[in-house]
């Protein structure tokens, strides 16, 4: 991070901001359930698994958190694996993202996590 020193400040500035994007300002994919659901003409709420935002409805989240018999991209690759399954069409996880992200429409992106880049690229970072 660059950093303007000023004597005058007990704190240094920082002319810049950091974000991490993925799942932080863009939705996370569970909060994105809806998209593939009308994708794939499925009933709403056919997806009830909420992965990081509820592990209590996701036992395979759960798995992952609590060993090191699956990765954070495994998890999501049979979360693909399954949407597809109930879809009756074979998903793979870049495809999956695909249909959650492209295209990139606003409505992806936390209305917070814009504020808060309007209100840096305001304060001149």
């Amino acid at each position: 991070m660059m950093r303007r020193d000023d004597p005058s400040h007990s704190q240094p500035d920082y002319d810049v901001l950091l974000v991490d994007f993925g799942g932080v300002c863009l939705l996370n994919p569970v909060e994105l359930h809806h998209r593939v659901e009308a994708h794939f003409a499925l009933p709403a709420g056919t997806f009830g698994w909420m992965g990081p935002l509820d592990p209590s409805t996701d036992g395979l989240w759960q798995q992952m958190i609590e060993g090191d018999t699956l990765s954070e991209r495994e998890y999501w690759a049979r979360r693909a694996a399954d949407v597809g399954a109930a879809a009756g069409v074979t998903l793979t996880l870049p495809d999956y993202i695909s249909l959650l992200y492209d295209p990139p429409t606003p409505d992806i992106v936390r209305a917070d996590a814009l504020d808060t880049v309007r209100a840096a690229l305001d304060a001149g970072m």
